[in-house]
């Protein structure tokens, strides 16, 4: 009779245990989600561009950061003239190296006859 009443025992026990285990081991995957999604966002926080010029401008693309930078989409609004609505152009940038500044001259992003990129 005692040893059944133990073994009762050590089987909640055990159910309680791992209960609190499992927890635990979900809070620490959680923890460590949220760590990454910190370190991304630390990291994005360091690309950044900018335009020099007027008329022919030029684009940086700079990435400050000591690690690549990958899967890098930079979306233009190209037009013909100021006053027009432009075409948006996708361009992807597989890998931006570290510490390094991209630039793109407005002449490089010539596309079927427009030439104004708004970069200047």
């Amino acid at each position: 009779m005692i040893g059944a009443i133990v073994a009762i025992g050590g089987l909640i026990f055990t159910g309680v245990a791992t209960y609190y285990s499992a927890v635990v081991a979900r809070q620490q995957l959680d923890q460590v989600k949220e760590d990454r999604q910190e370190q991304g966002r630390a990291q994005a926080s360091r690309v950044t561009t900018w335009a020099d010029g007027r008329g022919v401008g030029t684009l940086h693309i700079a990435n400050r950061s000591p690690d690549p930078v990958s899967d890098v989409t930079l979306i233009l609004d190209v037009s013909t003239n100021p006053e027009s609505w432009g075409v948006k152009v996708a361009m992807n940038l597989w890998v931006l190296p570290p510490c390094s500044d991209l630039t793109l001259e407005s002449k490089q992003l010539y596309l079927d006859g427009m030439v104004d990129t708004g970069l200047g």
